[in-house]
């Protein structure tokens, strides 16, 4: 069957130009690209043009006939068009859609296909007719352009951002993303632009926002402020905004897009981290402070060390004891970081205190004796006999305070006993002019000074008594040759008389009994006489009278008178003399 059939089936008469209109569209149909059927009122076609012969693969005309119009469309389309398509064309003349046709058993070919109903003179539906155009490549297109849509919306969702679109002409504000998510508020209670985003703001943060919108708006640079605003849920939100500017249609300034950012989180974590850093600094600069005390410390203590070094070799290596206690007053001004240093030694005698060095005192000073006992902090320490520490003179009630120290304007002190077991030797004094505490290390500092000062007033003290009795040995020994000196004199007056009588005796004629007498008086006579000689002659050696002179001697001549003034004193002590 040809269209020329069904619509005139009677013989036409001889062509004229309504003939030649119907062949020159009949050949427009069969060039045409678009897909062109009729169909009769029970929806069978009875034409499809060559483009959709070729889809369909229908090359015989033959095949058209038994085929209907769900033939050509898949099962949803058909739908559209039964239901649809042809109910509209049939009221209205015309119906058009997107649909799809149906090629082999599971591809579709989305058309954009347009009904119409032809009628005759009486208004009688006669056929339809449907053109179907080929869209496949808009469709793709189209898909690409919602993949890509749906892709940006999903990183948007992703990255818990809104889009927000301000229109600054009119302060419309539309949303892409998951506003609801971001601020409990779905799109449409989001509606209301500028002014619903302001009421949400925290009252505090809005008189801000609004010289940011004021700003950008003469401006046009971009928007970027943080701010806080109250959700659903009536939680405090921290948003950050950042947008920018960007034509319109118009080449107008007058759009804005940017995000909106939830940054309450990150913003906690990073005033925490900021604390964190905060505190983890304040303990660097805790543990530095506390090790450059630690250092400086140990300096001092060093510092210390070498003083009380340099005050043992000074004690050993000097006699000047004054100067020693003089140096160790300094040291500890220095040392101990005090403003009066006193070095007091203490006569065992009358129990006074001397003050033997000193440093730090203010010129002017009344020059008033230490008392002992309570009545000085040095008395006191002696009576305790060990550390007086006093941090304030204010509060003191264990003893009085010197008037030295109280012209001085010292607020504390402390003493350090000097003693050689429990026999005590002097003080050693630090004052202060403020109230403080003297710490553990301080105290043995002054101990250690105190040991030197004993040492070196033990060994003064020795050496004292050593010359004494050296001074006493000489002088008894210096009366122990006077002595002798004077009664080998004395005994020697009455032994020259004995002596010259005797040898007067000798003179005269005796018998033998008489001479044997007078020779051994004469010999007892001589005897004692050389003892007083030696005994002189010791003293002279012991008081250094005597001298002797270094000379050189021939031993060959000198031995054997050697040996004949030997005889005579080997026969007296009854000694034997040995050969040589």
């Amino acid at each position: 069957m040809t269209l020329t059939d069904d619509i005139s089936p009677d013989p036409l008469p001889p062509p004229s130009r309504r003939d030649e209109a119907q062949r020159r569209v009949m050949q427009i149909l069969e060039a045409t690209t678009d897909v062109v059927a009729m169909i009769d009122r029970e929806g069978w076609l009875f034409y499809l043009n060559a483009a959709g012969r070729r889809l369909f693969g229908w090359e015989e005309e033959d095949t058209i006939r038994h085929r209907s119009i769900e033939d050509i469309h898949p099962s949803w389309a058909y739908e559209v068009v039964q239901n649809e398509a042809f109910s509209t064309a049939q009221r209205d003349g015309s119906w058009s859609g997107e649909t799809a046709l149906a090629v082999g058993e599971a591809h579709e070919i989305p058309v954009l296909q347009v009904v119409l109903a032809h009628t005759d003179e009486a208004g009688e539906l006669e056929f339809y007719s449907t053109i179907c155009r080929d869209i496949s490549d808009r469709k793709q297109k189209e898909l690409e352009q919602i993949e890509w849509a749906n892709r940006y919306d999903a990183a948007i969702r992703a990255s818990g951002q809104v889009l927000f679109d301000w229109d600054s002409q009119t302060g419309d504000i539309t949303y892409g993303g998951d506003v609801a998510k971001l601020l409990g508020y779905s799109e449409h209670e989001m509606q209301g632009g500028l002014q619903r985003m302001r009421e949400l703001i925290y009252q505090d943060d809005l008189v801000a926002f609004d010289a940011q919108i004021a700003r950008v708006t003469q401006t046009r640079e971009p928007f970027q402020h943080e701010f806080r605003v109250r959700g659903k849920s009536s939680a405090l939100l921290l948003l950050e905004a950042q947008g920018y500017f960007f034509l319109d249609r118009a080449g107008q300034y007058g759009r804005m897009v940017g995000f909106l950012k939830d940054v309450t989180a990150m913003r906690g974590a990073e005033h925490a981290i900021q604390l964190a850093h905060e505190r983890l600094e304040q303990r660097v600069a805790e543990r530095t402070a506390a090790l450059e005390k630690a250092y400086a410390e140990l300096e001092r203590r060093a510092r210390q060390q070498e003083a009380i070094a340099h005050l043992g070799q000074r004690a050993l290596a000097s006699h000047d004891i004054g100067a020693l206690m003089q140096k160790a007053a300094e040291a500890v001004c220095k040392h101990l970081t005090v403003d009066f240093g006193a070095v007091l030694e203490l006569d065992e005698k009358t129990r006074h205190f001397t003050i033997r060095g000193d440093s730090g005192w203010p010129e002017g000073l009344t020059e008033t004796p230490v008392l002992s006992g309570c009545q000085s902090q040095s008395g006191y320490a002696i009576e305790t006999g060990g550390t007086v520490i006093s941090p304030d003179f204010t509060r003191e009630v264990r003893f009085s305070i010197s008037q030295k120290v109280r012209q001085s304007r010292a607020r504390s002190g402390v003493s350090v006993c000097i003693q050689a077991g429990d026999r005590p030797l002097g003080v050693l004094n630090a004052f202060s002019l403020t109230a403080r505490a003297y710490t553990a290390d301080e105290i043995s500092f002054m101990q250690a000074i105190a040991n030197v000062l004993t040492a070196a007033l033990e060994r003064h003290r020795a050496e004292a008594h050593i010359l004494l009795a050296q001074a006493e040995a000489e002088a008894a020994n210096r009366t122990k040759s006077e002595f002798l000196s004077r009664m080998s004199h004395e005994l020697r007056t009455p032994l020259n008389s004995i002596l010259g009588f005797t040898q007067l005796m000798e003179m005269e004629e005796n018998n033998p009994r008489q001479t044997e007498n007078i020779e051994h008086v004469s010999r007892a006579g001589q005897n004692l006489l050389a003892l007083i000689n030696e005994v002189l002659d010791i003293a002279r050696l012991d008081s250094g009278r005597v001298s002797f002179t270094l000379d050189t001697l021939d031993l060959a001549e000198f031995l054997p008178s050697l040996i004949t003034l030997s005889q005579p004193l080997a026969a007296r002590y009854k000694t034997t003399l040995l050969p040589i």
